[in-house]
């Protein structure tokens, strides 16, 4: 889910909706424009009331994709300050064997969490409650990301990408961890290279209910500020996805990540992957039972299953899915990465997704873990 970065929440009203029912190619449907005003949420900050503007050209009706291209822009301010303007284009389908994401943006996270670093820190909840910032920092970022992607045999992909990003973590007033490990705030800015295999078998990418899904990437990092060791990352995440009835489908995916050399610390809360960025361990799309920025590292294990169960179907108009999970995860620090079942924090839930037309799906998550009760939300499934 793109880094969700921020996870977004509500519905919107599209203005503008291509046409879903023909079956012709995609160079037969025309670009269009679409506004999308909706309530959404940063990192541990809600609501945020977003604008999302879309210009795209919808895909073969019996594409794996939703649409051909789309460029759009997205902004968005949270009640308690957090604020998002990021911008991106996609083309998955725009030239033959070939796809383009591209994303370049800023972000504000007022409420972002902190928590110290590696797989055995502590939360106390009596100090969250004495003092609301204690776990929290401010996180300001300015990122650009573009990702080539062309196939060189039957569903295997190979993709290169770039990024760099400028970060800066900041306590906030009162009491609080971050300030206490760090005497000042953190500036860094990083930029990355990255290889990736990709095995596709998926029967839809933005809803699928066959298939599997399989990347294995190696990166290589530099920092250009702050932190100025070069650093790299090898990831592995497969995904699977089986339908046993109309309307039903589970979801499993079991990922891990080592890293080499000094992760800079905001690269710690973030793990690239095809297309995307996802947190290291907290949130909607890795262990939705903890806050955003709970578990930080150079190294992540983490996997999930779920159920997901269409109790309203409207075919290409939409529908109202409920399901059922559980996430596991723990991150590696100072220690490498090891396959193991210790030190995982598990955590489980139900939730409800609203997908609209072909493409846009809505997911709140309502969840229990070893911080309690957890809210989360997002576009998109989180896996």
């Amino acid at each position: 889910m793109r880094r969700l970065r921020p996870a977004l929440l509500g519905l919107g009203l599209t203005l503008a909706l291509p046409a879903a029912a023909a079956a012709q190619g995609g160079d037969g449907y025309p670009w269009k424009l679409s506004y999308v005003p909706y309530v959404g949420s940063a990192p541990n900050d809600w609501p945020m009331f977003d604008i999302y503007t879309v210009y795209r050209k919808q895909a073969d009706y019996y594409a794996s994709t939703a649409e051909a291209a789309a460029l759009s822009f997205d902004a968005g301010m949270a009640w308690h300050g957090s604020w998002k303007a990021v911008a991106t284009f996609r083309a998955p389908q725009l030239w033959t064997g070939w796809r383009l994401a591209a994303t370049a943006g800023a972000s504000q996270d007022v409420r972002f969490g902190y928590f110290g670093l590696g797989n055995e820190t502590v939360f106390d909840q009596n100090l969250s409650d004495t003092a609301g910032n204690y776990y929290r920092d401010r996180r300001t970022r300015y990122f650009g990301r573009a990702e080539g992607s062309r196939i060189v045999l039957g569903n295997f992909r190979v993709s290169l990408a770039l990024s760099a990003e400028n970060s800066r973590l900041a306590p906030l007033t009162g009491p609080s961890l971050f300030a206490t490990d760090y005497a000042s705030e953190v500036v860094q800015t990083t930029a990355t290279e990255r290889l990736t295999l990709v095995f596709d078998t998926r029967d839809r990418e933005y809803n699928p209910s066959q298939g599997v899904f399989i990347e294995a990437s190696a990166l290589a990092g530099e920092g250009l500020s702050g932190s100025k060791a070069g650093f790299s990352r090898m990831t592995v995440i497969a995904r699977g996805y089986l339908s046993p009835r109309e309307g039903t489908v589970l979801a499993v995916r079991l990922g891990g990540s080592g890293n080499g050399g000094e992760v800079p610390l905001a690269s710690r809360y973030e793990l690239p992957i095809w297309e995307s960025q996802i947190s290291i361990l907290g949130g909607a799309n890795t262990q939705r039972a903890l806050w955003e920025g709970r578990y930080a590292g150079g190294g992540v294990l983490f996997g999930g299953a779920e159920v997901r169960h269409d109790v309203l179907n409207l075919n290409d108009l939409g529908a109202i899915t409920l399901l059922a999970f559980v996430d596991a995860g723990r991150v590696f620090d100072q220690n490498g990465f090891s396959l193991t079942t210790e030190g995982l924090h598990v955590g489980g839930g139900g939730g409800v997704a609203l997908r609209v037309m072909r493409s846009s799906i809505f997911l709140f998550n309502f969840a229990g873990g070893p911080m309690g009760f957890n809210f989360t939300a997002g576009t998109g499934w989180s896996f």
